[in-house]
């Protein structure tokens, strides 16, 4: 924003990990592919930042930095596949290749971590 030099330039972010600091310092919009997977969860950040409740936007942003290296263990767009896949959400095919699936090792490490953060339950997991 600094470099822009224009008070009127419209700062939008799409980086997830720094969405509560980047409202802090004047963005306006974050686009984040972790809405895609959780909705309802990212809504809640984006809640507690327009209603000013910064210590539960905290605890929030530390659960959505933590979804983003889930859902990067291979790479974004894989993840919030087979997030929606966990979910019961079955919109058919897979992206092409070079994408590929993840391995079982791989599942079970994001299934954990979302048990963990309490995002998904056991009644999600197949």
């Amino acid at each position: 924003m600094h470099a822009v030099g224009r008070s009127d330039f419209i700062w939008v972010s799409g980086n997830p990990p720094i969405m509560l600091a980047a409202f802090m310092l004047g963005v306006v919009a974050c686009v984040v592919g972790t809405a895609n997977a959780f909705p309802e969860f990212t809504g809640s950040l984006w809640g507690a930042i327009q209603r000013g409740e910064y210590k539960r936007a905290g605890e929030l942003q530390k659960k959505v930095t933590r979804l983003v290296a889930l859902i990067n263990i291979t790479t974004d767009v894989i993840g919030i596949h087979e997030i929606l896949w966990l979910r019961g959400f079955d919109f058919g095919g897979y992206p092409r290749a070079p994408l590929r699936p993840y391995t079982d090792k791989q599942r079970a490490n994001l299934k954990q971590g979302l048990l963990e953060f309490g995002l998904i339950s056991g009644d999600e997991i197949t």
